[in-house]
């Protein structure tokens, strides 16, 4: 369970970097 909770935060981080990148790029 814990592990799914750290993958899920790293997720997180990943797409929320890409949607700032998808925004500054258009």
């Amino acid at each position: 369970m814990e592990l799914t909770l750290v993958f899920a935060r790293k997720w997180r981080y990943c797409w929320k970097r890409f949607k700032k990148l998808e925004e500054l790029n258009f």
